[in-house]
């Protein structure tokens, strides 16, 4: 039996419960309940797990009974019940405390990503538009005036949504072949609704933040960026 100590945490905001990984690899002959108890920790929902052979993973929220600092080591008992009632497995375990009061904001973005169905240029092609010619691509092949105009579809019929647009040398081709959408585009810009950032593609430094650039096994280089 190993448990880990995550900084991950479920429940609403006024009570997060920490989430402590408890990987149990005793046979158990029916259900169980898992938990952990200790002078300073508690449960306040337990997790129910299968019977069987097999080694599981039960994710528990935990709880602390006073004020303790993120760090800090504490003392705890795991203990897995059978639903029956039977006398548990109890295990000695140490918990450490994470730290609370992170939002993790998930903001909808897309990376156009082109030339490896279609040239640059082709990609930006008002021909794509015309009737029939998604008959020409696969499903999931969709030019980069698909993708703007999915965004600027779902920003109008709900003014909850905001988006982030990458890659400007592709949004200036929309801004030309689409003048009807600029109003909408400045509209959406003003009101905080979109935000643009950038970065380093294949060596065209077209974005605003950085890159961290590695290469892949055909070839083909991939970057991971982080928003200033």
């Amino acid at each position: 039996m190993t448990v880990e100590s995550t900084d991950l945490f479920v429940g609403p905001a006024s009570a997060p419960r920490q989430l402590v990984r408890v990987t149990i690899s005793v046979p158990r002959s029916e259900q169980a309940w898992v938990r952990i108890t200790g002078p300073l920790i508690r449960t306040p929902e337990p997790v129910r797990v299968a019977g069987g052979p097999d080694e599981v993973v039960a994710e528990v929220g935990v709880v602390f009974s006073a004020p303790v600092t993120a760090g800090t080591a504490c003392p705890a008992t795991v203990l897995v019940a059978p639903v029956s009632g039977a006398p548990p497995f109890a295990w000695d375990v140490t918990v450490t405390v994470a730290e609370t009061g992170w939002t993790m904001w998930m903001v909808s973005h897309f990376h156009y990503d082109p030339v490896w169905w279609n040239t640059q240029a082709g990609f930006t092609e008002t021909w794509l538009d015309l009737p029939g010619a998604q008959a020409k691509r696969m499903p999931f092949q969709l030019s980069a005036f698909d993708l703007v105009r999915a965004h600027l579809d779902a920003a109008r019929t709900d003014e909850d949504y905001r988006f982030v647009l990458a890659e400007v040398d592709y949004l200036k081709p929309h801004w030309d072949a689409f003048p009807h959408d600029r109003h909408d585009l400045r509209r959406f810009l003003r009101e905080g609704r979109i935000e643009i950032v950038g970065g380093k593609n294949r060596g065209i430094i077209s974005e605003l933040d950085v890159s961290i650039r590695s290469c892949s096994p055909d070839r083909r280089s991939w970057s991971t960026s982080t928003a200033r």
